[in-house]
């Protein structure tokens, strides 16, 4: 009634009434009704051009047809470009409607992925994605450490920082492509990677050989995953799961070697590059103090030291071990100062 006053007393057509009345219900229809519309209004006027076939050039024209007036039985004919603009359809939409109004049934328009296979659902990661992460949980609990300042840092209340937090570090020997082939070997499949890394497609992967022991004849081959899934599901899964890195944690002799053997080198490449006596004076004062022969000396020092502490180690933890089956009475025991004084004061 609105439209209507206002075509009435703004001395309007009654066609732009009904214009307004259609873009009004076709805009409170649901989508499913709009497309289905649409649609219809695309194919009568695919079959009306089709019956004027036979009719004189200027008269083929497609035409397209809206009701704009009263009398529901009259139709407004106009052309594509202004029924597109009439409904306000662009041209993606249209490429959209046009296609699916002549390559489907009639109805809204039905989504590319309607009828298709889940990416997901049958894809090999909803059936070895829990076995991904038991298989790192299994070689966090075996070769799983704490971080190594995690002990000292709560020892001195300094507290440990956020990152720090429940993380478990894998030992530097190992690395993520190496245990996702020890994954696949597990399950029957050896992978190699080419020359540029990649592992390719799973159903490349080489069947493992057969083994008396490990693998007999027979063995069921389980499904795998790609490289890249294996990583996500790290990421995603375990993200407090890291390896180590190599330079992580040296001792402080290391340290002080490494920084002296770097001092060196860039000093001498500076000399070489100074032709200034002064410069060269001012450096051979401190030779006698990072000679190459002193330097060489003290890291076979510390080498021969590191390795006779962990032969000394090893030695130990074997005697312990071979001794925890003994009785109480012939187990050996260790007092330190603080134990004796404890005992000494009660």
């Amino acid at each position: 009634m609105l439209f209507l006053l206002i075509a009435i007393f703004s001395d309007c057509d009654l066609i732009v009434y009904f214009l307004l009345l259609l873009l009004v219900n076709l805009a409170g229809q649901p989508k499913s009704i709009r497309q289905t519309f649409l649609k219809e209004r695309v194919l009568a006027a695919d079959q009306l051009k089709a019956q004027h076939r036979n009719r004189p050039q200027r008269e083929r024209f497609k035409n397209y047809r809206l009701n704009l007036h009263a009398d529901m039985g009259r139709q407004t004919m106009m052309c594509q470009h202004s029924f597109r603009n009439l409904l306000g359809i662009f041209k993606y939409q249209w490429k959209t409607i046009r296609s699916s109004a002549t390559s489907s049934l009639p109805g809204p328009i039905t989504h590319g992925n309607t009828g298709k296979r889940n990416r997901f659902q049958g894809s090999n990661r909803k059936d070895v994605e829990d076995d991904v992460v038991q298989f790192l949980m299994d070689v966090a609990d075996e070769r799983g450490e704490s971080y190594a300042t995690r002990f000292i840092r709560e020892r001195t209340s300094l507290g440990l920082r956020k990152d720090e937090e429940d993380l478990i570090e894998l030992p530097s020997c190992l690395s993520m492509r190496g245990l996702f082939k020890q994954f696949c070997f597990e399950r029957g499949h050896v992978v190699d990677a080419t020359a540029k890394g990649s592992f390719g497609k799973v159903d490349e992967f080489t069947p493992r050989p057969n083994d008396e022991l490990l693998w007999p004849e027979g063995s069921e081959m389980l499904p795998v995953l790609p490289w890249s899934t294996f990583f996500q599901i790290w990421k995603e899964k375990l993200p407090k799961l890291r390896i180590r890195n190599q330079c992580e944690d040296t001792c402080p002799e290391c340290y002080i070697l490494r920084n002296r053997f770097r001092y060196k080198s860039e000093r001498s490449n500076r000399q070489q590059q100074e032709s200034d006596s002064d410069a060269s004076n001012s450096s051979s004062s401190n030779e006698s103090d990072f000679s190459d022969e002193d330097l060489i000396a003290k890291a076979n020092l510390h080498v021969e030291q590191a390795k006779s502490q962990r032969l000394y180690i090893n030695e130990l933890k074997a005697v312990a071990e071979e001794e925890s089956g003994n009785e109480h009475t012939a187990r050996r025991f260790v007092f330190c100062l603080f134990s004796f004084l404890f005992y000494a004061i009660n």
